[in-house]
């Protein structure tokens, strides 16, 4: 972060140097525990849909929770990752026109819920839609099973792409440096405020409610 951007790190799934993120908004939770480690308080980044010209893969789903075995008796149907992998080849609107096939729209793809159209497709998306249908909620898999993952293998620098940051407000002065490497072009900041015992899968839910409402709404009639 000092540095301004986000540089790639490597990766157990794909043994590559990679940049992680979700297309269309805050979804990544971490554990359910009760903490007081205050490292362990979320930060949450809204990056530009533009910034998608510099990824080079997707995926319909979070690979490293298939990894994991987190899908359940799913993980052995969407085996091998590389039916769903689509090549994002320079283009941003590649994630919106993936959407606009399984769910119809933006509003219907942060829900979870594809449209029963998207068993008509061509293989693999009869797949996908039973999949996304599938209630996993008692495996303990949330809204990273109908999530778009998008994979880089550049530096995404923070200035001309970032949006909106939530972070803790005990990192407030961290946060005012990267402040002003980004000058004039300042996203916009939401410091949030935590008890000395707290989940940070709350904390999470809450960064992603303040997102959408802050920045992400804008974005949600745009399909194409």
């Amino acid at each position: 972060m000092a540095d301004g951007e986000l540089r790639p790190r490597l990766c157990s799934v794909f043994n590559e140097n990679l940049t992680y993120l979700f297309y269309g908004g805050v979804f990544y939770r971490p554990s359910n525990i009760l903490t007081r480690n205050a490292m362990e308080c979320p930060v949450a980044f809204v990056f530009t849909p533009l910034l998608l010209e510099k990824i080079f893969r997707l995926f319909p789903f979070d690979t490293g929770a298939l990894q994991k075995g987190l899908f359940g008796n799913w993980s052995k149907h969407l085996l091998p990752y590389e039916k769903f992998e689509i090549r994002g080849s320079g283009d941003y609107k590649i994630a919106s026109k993936l959407v606009h096939y399984i769910f119809g729209e933006n509003e219907l793809y942060l829900k979870g819920y594809p449209r029963t159209e998207c068993k008509n497709h061509p293989d693999p998306f009869p797949l996908l839609f039973d999949f996304y249908s599938e209630d996993l909620t008692a495996s303990g898999v949330d809204q990273r099973q109908c999530t778009i993952e998008c994979q880089g293998n550049t530096e995404i620098p923070f200035k001309g792409n970032l949006l909106w940051i939530g972070f803790p407000e005990s990192m407030t002065d961290d946060f005012a440096k990267l402040q002003r490497l980004m000058e004039p072009e300042i996203p916009l900041f939401y410091p949030y405020s935590s008890h000395a015992v707290f989940n940070p899968i709350e904390i999470a839910a809450k960064l992603e409610e303040v997102a959408r409402i802050q920045v992400i709404e804008r974005f949600l009639r745009r399909i194409s």
